[in-house]
């Protein structure tokens, strides 16, 4: 679970999947037994040095005439599956050759796998300045929405009015100054990306920003959606080991 959790970008580069030499294991044994010796936890917690390192030697040694005995099974698991992968040889590289790929060809989709991947995990600097010129401008019309209710508002006179009069008149002035901010963020923007006839709503241009934007907030949702499960999944397996905790202290 180590190595597939990882990013697709990591996994061209370290697992061993694709290094060329390593074969079929997977490179977990080490990370098997270490899960395995965790067992000795709560053992070994509160046991002097000498019969904490017999414990280890002990397990150790049994754990090793246990492996012996599952050699054979192991060698024999092995051979089938070796066996199993050079009878569909012949089919396989028949394909290859009905589909006009070479066995070269592979290491060089390995790399133009990793250069997509690359160029993915960077926003093109146009389309991030597109979907932030996007957002002032759904920023602007909302402000200048909210200031033409202000302009509107209308208070009787009382003598009580004076208190409601002073507010709608510091809100009128908020809202004009926001309204003066985004309107200098748009035309600076709208001068990087070399607009001349501003956006409007629901032309084409504010669609396609529109689903930028609406994508890569997902993706963003989506990608720490992707971490909480990992890191449950993490939880959880961490759950299943007993004992390797201290007590707490009253």
């Amino acid at each position: 679970m180590y190595g597939y959790t990882h990013e697709r970008a990591c996994q061209l580069v370290f697992l061993m999947l694709y290094i060329v030499g390593v074969g079929l294991e997977d490179g977990e044994g080490c990370e098997r037994y270490f899960s395995v010796t965790n067992s000795l936890a709560p053992i070994t917690q509160y046991q002097s040095i000498f019969h904490r390192r017999q414990s280890v030697a002990e397990f150790a040694y049994y754990h090793d005439l246990q492996t012996y005995s599952n050699l054979s099974k192991f060698i024999y698991g092995n051979y089938k599956q070796a066996l199993r992968i050079i009878g569909s040889k012949h089919l396989v590289c028949s394909r290859m050759q009905e589909s006009g790929i070479s066995s070269e060809v592979f290491y060089t989709w390995l790399v133009e796998e990793g250069e997509y991947l690359q160029n993915l995990c960077k926003t093109p600097p146009k389309e991030t300045i597109e979907m932030e010129y996007f957002a002032k401008l759904d920023a602007l019309q909302s402000c200048q929405r909210h200031l033409a209710e202000v302009r509107k508002a209308w208070i009787p006179y009382s003598a009580t009015a004076r208190d409601k009069t002073n507010t709608l008149e510091t809100k009128h002035r908020n809202e004009q100054e926001n309204e003066r901010t985004l309107i200098a963020d748009v035309q600076a923007l709208e001068e990087r990306l070399e607009i001349f006839s501003r956006w409007i709503e629901g032309s084409e241009q504010w669609l396609k920003a529109k689903k930028m934007v609406g994508e890569a907030e997902y993706q963003k949702a989506l990608d720490k959606l992707e971490g909480l499960l990992v890191a449950r999944m993490f939880e959880m397996g961490r759950l299943n080991i007993a004992g390797t905790g201290k007590f707490p202290s009253f």
